[in-house]
């Protein structure tokens, strides 16, 4: 116990009773946080029915902290996920933020319509949707920097349905690249892999694309030109 900092547990066990459910090697509290820890949604939604979203923010390090998401979508059934953001001692910064689901398609008012009435409605459908992000940044010094960025999707729609406001604050970028970028005061060199990892994307793949630009530069010496510029 660091006293008006925080708690840091080792070797932590969450248990239902007798049934462990989850193990972290690590676990900081903070004792001034005021954010909340848990956050609980419920609500009724026209696409998703009834639901109830759920997350629970971890502190696990310094340079680890994240969030584990457990919902329920009336109409699209349980999903869950785990968004990370860390710091590497050396090496950058970076994301990861992943859901799933095994959505099953209610296609009727409610899950227990069919018990008191007429509304059977349509078979239930499934299918397995899902995301997956990494980004990860690389101040390598003053004049270099790395990127690189993985987005797996399983459908064009996957971030719209579940995550709207990223969506409309268009924060996803299905882009999945490695690029490097040098700066100087003579040139600009860029490396760039550019893939494509979702069948419903259209992208031109760049394996490799590699651009040099120079500066402009005076050349005092040439009669009528005070500077070149490329």
């Amino acid at each position: 116990i660091f006293l008006d900092d925080k708690v840091v547990l080792k070797d932590v066990v969450m248990q239902i009773g007798p049934v462990p459910i989850l193990y972290l090697p690590s676990y900081t509290h903070l004792l001034d946080d005021k954010r909340p820890r848990v956050t609980i949604i419920p609500g009724k939604d026209k696409q998703w029915g009834l639901f109830l979203l759920t997350s629970w923010r971890v502190y696990l390090h310094e340079n680890l902290q994240g969030r584990f998401h457990l919902d329920f979508r009336e109409q699209m059934d349980l999903a869950g996920g785990l968004d990370l953001k860390y710091k590497l001692p050396e090496g950058g910064r970076g994301i990861f933020r992943s859901y799933y689901t095994h959505q099953r398609e209610l296609h009727r008012e409610h899950f227990w319509s069919s018990l008191y009435g007429s509304d059977k409605g349509d078979p239930t459908t499934e299918r397995e949707r899902s995301r997956f992000q990494v980004r990860h940044v690389w101040e390598v010094d003053d004049f270099t920097k790395a990127t690189l960025e993985y987005n797996r999707a399983q459908d064009a729609t996957v971030v719209k349905d579940f995550f709207e406001r990223e969506f409309e604050e268009n924060t996803f970028n299905p882009a999945t690249y490695f690029q490097v970028i040098h700066s100087s005061n003579w040139y600009g060199l860029s490396f760039l892999v550019n893939k494509r990892v979702n069948r419903f994307e259209t992208v031109t793949q760049q394996l490799p694309f590699v651009s040099l630009n120079l500066r402009p530069m005076e050349i005092p010496w040439l009669p009528g030109f005070g500077e070149w510029i490329n």
